[in-house]
């Protein structure tokens, strides 16, 4: 039997969902809690809607809020997570890139500082891994580091507040066995149907004729699919390693670049190859030329451009080592972006078979829904606040 007991945050976004998954695969009898926002009364059927229940049906739901004082927790609460906690996983986060920073602090910094007061209550504590991201470096030009870093400049709000929160990380190391964990992008597991919108932008690549991407070719495209991420991190909680250490959850040096992920595309779905714009010029040219739903979701997308130029090299050296040990080897981008783009195409194909014109525009509004939805919810990094 199982004498683990875990805190999650996050576990109603697309990632935490995953850790849910996998904790309940890997250790049955394990205790689990998840911290949601919702009131007392309705924190259960928050769980049920979420689906999180049919994921791991010993889990605990917990009502707290990371942007509140003590997180929310009523002193039930407080007592049975301090007596009972082995394991805190904190994956929850505000993603929004446009976000003032002042609010992104309360979520991102505030919050976790919030849980680690928490966790040092904790009595039976072995472990707190914090996910944080590999593009909390700004524009930094070279390699990521397993190790601190000190980013020249931010792209947003979002980076800028997961380097603070790593920064009050640090401060607690010495007394909390803190392991910080950085995902690249990630995206869903293969054969998964309900990872589809992670690709939707595909839509206007293959059925509307778009050619053009705000950003360079040589751009580093480190991708990486959520199971083994999930996979990864538990590992990484519940094997006995060096507390204060960095790890990577990336591709690293098999990570791919715009242009040979387009080339992908391009061959797989028979089109034309992607023309790559300087981003100013991009815009320019969108502003003028394109209209209607399409022009709605390039709007939805416009915060993700500046990662479509990104030159940063993830280290992965530590990582790889202690990942191959637990079991866990992330693949080649590319080859796991084949993959994906193969799922993409039968949904495709599926949808392209439906029948008549009106299912066909249907499904078309569904994707660009997905879209937006997307846009929303960037893929690298943990989505919800608690």
């Amino acid at each position: 039997m199982s004498s683990s007991t875990y805190l999650l945050t996050g576990a109603s976004g697309f990632l935490g969902r995953e850790i849910v998954r996998r904790i309940a695969q890997a250790e049955p009898e394990a205790r689990l809690y998840v911290l949601l926002r919702a009131p007392t009364g309705e924190v259960e059927a928050r769980a049920a809607a979420l689906g999180l229940r049919r994921l791991a049906p010993r889990l605990i739901a917990v009502a707290g809020d990371l942007t509140v004082l003590r997180l929310g927790l009523s002193p039930r609460d407080q007592q049975r997570l301090g007596e009972e906690v082995t394991h805190v996983i904190h994956a929850g986060a505000s993603v929004r890139f446009d976000l003032p920073l002042a609010q992104a602090r309360r979520i991102n910094v505030f919050g976790t500082a919030q849980l680690l007061d928490a966790a040092s209550r904790m009595k039976r504590l072995d472990r707190f891994v914090h996910v944080s991201t590999a593009y909390l470096a700004g524009r930094l030009r070279g390699t990521l580091l397993e190790a601190p870093v000190h980013p020249s400049s931010f792209r947003n709000s979002y980076e800028q507040s997961k380097h603070e929160a790593e920064e009050t990380l640090r401060a607690r190391m010495t007394t909390l066995p803190i392991t910080i964990v950085r995902p690249s992008i990630i995206g869903p597991a293969l054969g998964r149907e309900a990872g589809a919108p992670f690709l939707s932008l595909l839509r206007l690549y293959v059925q509307r004729g778009w050619r053009w991407v705000p950003g360079s070719p040589s751009s580093l495209v480190d991708l990486v699919p959520v199971d083994l991420v999930a996979r990864a991190l538990h590992g990484l909680a519940t094997r006995r390693l060096a507390e204060g250490r960095w790890y990577h959850l990336a591709a690293g040096p098999r990570a791919a670049t715009l242009g040979q992920l387009g080339a992908l595309a391009a061959q797989e779905f028979d089109c034309r190859r992607l023309t790559f714009l300087a981003p100013g010029l991009f815009r320019a040219a969108a502003r003028a030329l394109v209209h209607g739903r399409t022009r709605a979701a390039l709007d939805h997308v416009a915060a993700y451009v500046p990662y479509l130029s990104v030159q940063t090299r993830i280290d992965t050296t530590d990582s790889r080592r202690v990942l191959r040990d637990l079991g866990v080897e992330l693949p080649y981008s590319a080859d796991y972006f084949r993959c994906l783009l193969k799922e993409v195409r039968l949904r495709a194909d599926r949808e392209a078979s439906a029948g008549d014109r009106g299912t066909r525009d249907a499904a078309t509004r569904s994707w660009l829904s997905e879209a937006r939805a997307a846009s929303e919810h960037p893929p690298h990094a943990p989505e919800n606040r608690s």
